[in-house]
């Protein structure tokens, strides 16, 4: 294991310090989206059997979401308490990242750059701060590939005990993002692959015993009810992208030790830039998500203004209608305001139909005669209201 020094320490540590307390900030300050609204109010607001055994959505990957209902429990539903969970992958990742660049890089500058671009990588930040599962499924996935190099290559041993802890940690990667399975199943054969032709019998006999059997029954127990109940084609983001760049550092030549280590990460890394473009696996770009902010993005203060005009008018029970965009997150502020008055909300087909109305520009057109008096806007979300209420 490479020895690091004071410097490139300090380095890592004010990169990933910086990183986290900018995800820390946004993760407060911005919008619900629409994913991870549909995430609550459709599976994180559920009880837990109800979570295990819905049908498969990408929006529900299991033990995240389990994790976000954990602390929406222990804390009231605000955006933080939502995307805590993913804050914590966050730091998990940076943990399994730099063990990984350390445990396989020549010298404390080789991990030093390694574990930067596995870090800092537009890739990576921008899914911030987006609560997402994907975080601690890749810490797992690099932790899980960087207990195989050390049980298969780097000490190899006939008992290899790290394998078996291996396998379970990639069943836990793919209970946080099922999406993982795709580099998972990758790894596995690849490594099953150099075991067998590099003459390291032991080694596959092993990982076809202790590698493949753990994963296999972990993933099945978690996967098995919601794939069985699944009513639409399987398909997912495909959040791995996180790893590629890392992976492509890690395995520049001259970096690694062992050329069976250069040969797993470049492969690996090849197999997920060509894995997107499967059907069945979105391929979904990040990085304009860094600073962009959505259509969503103005709800929150229209959801406030909302409960303000409630609060004023003593009313018990109104009906509120929106573009269909908005419906999911302002469902989710409709929790986190408290509003009680208002009825879970509904897609806007007819204006003026509604007390109070949430809608994009595009829509706001069809309102001009219907009676309703614009109360709010913000960032191009109006709030309009009946004039008969």
């Amino acid at each position: 294991m490479t020895r690091i020094n004071s410097f490139v320490g300090r380095s890592l540590f004010s990169l990933a310090l910086v990183i986290f307390i900018w995800a820390a900030y946004r993760s407060v300050t911005v919008a619900i989206t629409v994913n991870e609204a549909i995430t609550y109010n459709h599976y994180a607001s559920k009880p837990v059997m109800e979570i295990l055994s819905a049908p498969y959505n990408p929006a529900n990957q299991i033990l995240h979401t389990l994790l976000c209902r954990l602390f929406l429990h222990l804390f009231r539903v605000t955006e933080w308490s939502f995307r805590f969970p993913a804050l914590l992958g966050l730091l998990f990742y940076f943990w399994a990242a730099f063990r990984l660049c350390r445990r396989t890089c020549k010298g404390s500058a080789s991990a030093l750059i390694a574990s930067a671009v596995f870090i800092a990588s537009p890739f990576s930040v921008g899914w911030l701060p987006v609560s997402t599962g994907c975080w601690m499924a890749a810490g797992f996935f690099l932790l899980s590939l960087e207990k195989l190099l050390v049980n298969l290559w780097i000490r190899p041993t006939e008992s290899s005990p790290g394998v078996g802890a291996a396998s379970l940690l990639f069943g836990l990667s793919a209970g946080f993002h099922i999406s993982f399975i795709f580099p998972i199943v990758a790894t596995i054969f690849i490594v099953l692959h150099f075991s067998f032709w590099g003459g390291h019998r032991v080694a596959f006999w092993t990982a076809v015993n202790r590698l493949i059997l753990p994963y296999g029954l972990l993933f099945f127990a978690l996967w098995a009810i919601p794939l069985l109940n699944l009513r639409a084609p399987f398909q997912t983001d495909s959040v791995f992208v996180v790893l590629i760049p890392g992976l492509t550092t890690l395995a520049i030549p001259g970096l690694v030790k062992r050329s069976e280590i250069w040969h797993v990460s470049i492969l690996l890394a090849v197999v997920l830039v060509v894995l997107p473009w499967i059907p069945g696996v979105k391929n979904f770009i990040v990085v304009p998500n860094l600073f962009h902010a959505g259509s969503e993005a103005g709800l929150p203060k229209v959801a406030r203004a909302l409960r303000d005009d409630l609060r004023r008018s003593k009313v018990h029970a109104v009906q509120v209608k929106g573009s269909d965009y908005l419906i999911e997150p302002m469902n989710f502020y409709r929790r986190r305001y408290a509003l009680g008055a208002v009825q879970p909300l509904q897609v806007s087909s007819t204006p003026g139909n509604a007390e109070y109305q949430i809608l994009l520009p595009g829509n706001v057109d069809a309102l001009q005669n219907s009676g309703a008096v614009r109360i709010f806007e913000n960032r191009g979300i109006s709030l309009f209201k009946s004039e008969s209420h």
